[in-house]
């Protein structure tokens, strides 16, 4: 059983990051008061023409989705951006690589590899699997 059962997020805005939650954009006007975590999905959109976020809204989203089961789905348009995910990972937050696995189709990529040297193309599907510190998987989905 989930413990903070009545947790909600605030203030979901970030200036390089949009988050739609049911369907609807939530900027720093008309950020919900509170998101249950434990039923809602929140949907991360990185757009084309924005940079991927720092490693802190990384270690933001890490922290606050990890005691729930709530995914978050990022678009990347390309596959340097989803190197970059794990390059902030391991250097910017000092995240083990062994903690992060990203997984294309059926098939697990291994972490001393870049996308480049794998048939993963722009567009495809990657899953970004983080290892929580505390209870285990959590998902991010990479459009």
């Amino acid at each position: 059983m989930l413990c903070n059962s009545r947790q909600r997020l605030r203030g979901l805005f970030f200036e390089k990051l949009i988050f739609f939650y049911n369907e609807k954009a939530i900027g720093e006007r008309d950020t919900p008061t509170g998101i249950h975590l434990e039923q809602d999905s929140i949907v991360l959109v990185v757009h084309e023409d924005r940079p991927l976020p720092v490693g802190i809204h990384l270690n933001f989203l890490i922290k606050n989705f990890r005691t729930a089961p709530t995914t978050v789905r990022a678009r990347i348009c390309s596959t340097e951006k989803v190197n970059y995910i794990r390059k902030v990972w391991t250097e910017y937050m000092g995240g083990n690589p062994e903690n992060l696995t990203l997984i294309h189709g059926k098939e697990e990529l291994n972490p001393k590899v870049t996308l480049r040297d794998t048939q993963i193309r722009d567009g495809d599907t990657v899953y970004a699997v983080f290892k929580s510190y505390e209870r285990g998987y959590k998902y991010a989905e990479v459009l």
